[in-house]
C-alpha cells in the first residue's frame, strides 16, 4: 500500500508535525510500489494505491496478508510516540481522518509477520527517534505483528527503489528477514555509487528479524 491521495487537512497536519517541508515525490512511492509489486507473483499480491491506499481499506485488510508493505509518509512523534502516524487517503463517507496512529495500530488485528515502512520522517522536536520507534514496534507487537523493518531518516527514494524490491525478492524465495536484508544491502552496495552508508544505513530492523 503506498502513494495515497491525501486529503487537504491530512496534508495540512502532516506539514504543521515535519520541521520543513520535503516533499516525497508521488512518482518516487509510485515506482516503490510498483518495483515491491513485482517482487511478488500474480495471486501473491495485492497493490492499493491513491484513494484506494485508505486509512479505512488498511483497516479492513491488514489482517489478511503475511507481509504488509506501506510506502507512505509516516511521522515518528519523539515528543509523544503514540501520536506517531501514518499518512493515508480518507474516503469522505468514511469517519478516518487519514492519519492511522499507534493508538489506532494497537486495535488492530493483524497477521502479518512483517510490516515495513519505508518513508519516515521524525516531526518537531527532532530529538533521535528512539522512542518513536520503541513505541511502533511495542503497537505493532501488542497488534500481532512479531517485525518491522523502519527508516529512522529519510532515505534517497532511488536507493529505496533499489533496496525494496530486492529485499521482497529475497525475502519471497527464503522467507528469512534478516539475511534477505543483508542480501538487498549487499547487492546496493555492489555498486560504486552505492556504497556509502547514506543510502542503506537509515533502516533498521525491530523485533523478531529471524
Amino acid at each position: 500500500m503506498g502513494n495515497p491521495a491525501l486529503n487537504e487537512q491530512t496534508a495540512e497536519r502532516i506539514r504543521s508535525l515535519l520541521p520543513a517541508e520535503r516533499a516525497i515525490a508521488a512518482l518516487d512511492l509510485q515506482k516503490e510500489v510498483d518495483a515491491v509489486g513485482s517482487a511478488y507473483g500474480e495471486g501473491q499480491r495485492v497493490i492499493f494505491t491513491g484513494a484506494d491506499a485508505s486509512e479505512e481499506r488498511l483497516k479492513l485488510e491488514a489482517g489478511k496478508y503475511r507481509v504488509l508493505h506501506l510506502a507512505s509518509r509516516t511521522i515518528l512523534n519523539e515528543a509523544a510516540p503514540l501520536y506517531s502516524a501514518v499518512a493515508l487517503a480518507a474516503a469522505t463517507e468514511s469517519q478516518q481522518d487519514g492519519l492511522l496512529d499507534l493508538r489506532e495500530v494497537i486495535g488492530l488485528d493483524l497477521k502479518p509477520g512483517l510490516v515495513v515502512l519505508s518513508a519516515t520522517e521524525p516531526a518537531l522536536p527532532q530529538a533521535g527517534a528512539s522512542r518513536s520507534l520503541t513505541g511502533l514496534a511495542w503497537s505493532l507487537y501488542i497488534a500481532g505483528c512479531p517485525s518491522s523493518l523502519v527508516n529512522q531518516w529519510q532515505v534517497e527514494p532511488s536507493a529505496s527503489a533499489e533496496l525494496m524490491p530486492a529485499f521482497h525478492r529475497a525475502l519471497n524465495a527464503s522467507g528469512q528477514k534478516a539475511k534477505s536484508w543483508q542480501a538487498a544491502v549487499k547487492q546496493l552496495m555492489a555498486r560504486e555509487d552505492r556504497r556509502h552508508p547514506y543510502f542503506w544505513a537509515g533502516y533498521q530492523f525491530l523485533g523478531d528479524a529471524r
